[in-house]
């Protein structure tokens, strides 16, 4: 006897037909990993660009507000309030983006700020429990302090407050510098970079775990998730994509499935978190897939045809063998 073993019509063409099937999972699979992964790589490069615009930016703030709180501090005589105050006017006028300036001494209250006639009555920044956490932690701070957000009702938006402690030589803190970003210069300035609408940029206090940024969203949307928890993201499960890590996990603000990065930023008590919607990935692969469905569609009509014209042709063979048996007998 032969050790060869034959395979029938119906046996080769499970076979090939398991094959091909197999075959369009595997492609289609690595189809979506490797645009899973180039996305990843893309919220990697936007996450480093947004990350060294806001290093880059706050830094500038930082320096100009310890320079301006050193040069407010060295005012002296008897109208050092209206001088200072000229002062700050004054430079304000180059910084379009920041809201106002102030400087207050070691217990929170206001020496000089911006906008306000000198008789107005100005409010301590002690008073709110919001300002004064974040106030308190400008007190320990060497650098630079980002406090929890809130809403000016005079410029209808809400506002990032940076604030600046100033210290002599010896370390000892002298004053407090602080000023306020607004909301709608931060999103027109993220808007400039043309990354994909479907991205969220999310800027999380990590001092106080609060959301101080999340865009792109309306800004009668900011009061549900400012100066609350900033447990956007749910059910998160970390991974890592050809040595980036990554995250997945469900946005519980929008409802969906996201793939993000989160960085830390140098110099500031913030951690930034770029995501967007799984389903860009699927919108980009669903192409692919529905070309290989219709291959496979096609290549398993065909083997089917073949498969049926071999069994006529084999049940042929059978006929004509049993033929030629019942004549042999």
């Amino acid at each position: 006897m032969s050790g060869k073993k034959n395979f029938s019509s119906k046996q080769l063409f499970l076979y090939v037909f398991g094959f091909l099937t197999l075959f369009a999972i595997t492609l289609g699979t690595w189809i979506y990993q490797d645009v899973k992964q180039e996305r990843i790589k893309d919220i990697k490069y936007a996450s480093s660009v947004i990350k060294r615009y806001y290093e880059l930016s706050f830094n500038q703030w930082r320096n100009s507000l310890l320079s301006l709180g050193q040069r407010l501090l060295e005012i002296n005589g008897h109208d050092q309030e209206q001088r200072r105050l000229d002062l700050v006017n004054k430079t304000l006028k180059n910084y379009k983006e920041l809201l106002a300036f102030g400087l207050v001494d070691t217990t929170g209250q206001i020496m000089t700020l911006t906008g306000m006639d000198l008789t107005d009555s100005v409010p301590n920044l002690t008073e709110s429990k919001n300002t004064k956490r974040s106030f308190l932690l400008s007190k320990r701070a060497k650098e630079i302090s980002i406090g929890e957000s809130y809403y000016f009702s005079n410029v209808n938006d809400w506002v990032l407050p940076i604030r600046v402690p100033i210290r002599d030589e010896n370390g000892i803190l002298l004053a407090i510098n602080t000023t306020a970003i607004q909301y709608k210069s931060l999103n027109k300035e993220l808007a400039s970079f043309g990354f994909d609408p479907m991205y969220r940029i999310h800027l999380v206090n990590k001092d106080f775990n609060t959301t101080q940024l999340y865009y792109p969203f309306t800004l009668d949307r900011y009061s549900e998730i400012l100066q609350k928890d900033a447990g956007i993201y749910e059910s998160t499960k970390s991974l890592t994509s050809n040595e980036i890590s990554y995250f997945e996990a469900t946005n519980s603000l929008e409802n969906h499935k996201s793939i993000g990065l989160k960085s830390d930023l140098a110099m500031l008590n913030h951690q930034l978190v770029v995501s967007v919607d799984s389903a860009i990935i699927w919108d980009e692969v669903q192409l692919y897939v529905l070309i290989i469905f219709v291959l496979y569609l096609i290549l398993s009509a065909l083997l089917y045809f073949y498969y049926l014209s071999s069994l006529k042709k084999e049940k042929n063979y059978v006929s004509q063998l049993e033929y030629r048996e019942a004549n042999l007998k």
